[in-house]
């Protein structure tokens, strides 16, 4: 199966430590915010829509992320 730019979308990347950065991710690997809070709990990097930003960190809606 061949991947088309359909599969990927735009995305804020979470790492613990580190500052949010905008990236392209398969649309699959795509966290819900509960499970992004469990994956940052983990100390594991998590993949959200910006929107949902402020609702898994408490801070910012990810507009400044570089």
């Amino acid at each position: 199966m061949t991947k088309t730019s359909e599969d990927y979308t735009p995305v804020i990347y979470l790492e613990p430590g580190k500052p949010p950065r905008r990236r392209n991710v398969l649309v699959a690997r795509l966290h819900s915010i509960a499970a992004a809070r469990e994956r940052l709990a983990l100390d594991k990097p998590a993949w959200v829509r910006a929107e949902d930003v402020t609702a898994v960190t408490g801070a910012g809606n990810g507009d400044s992320v570089v």
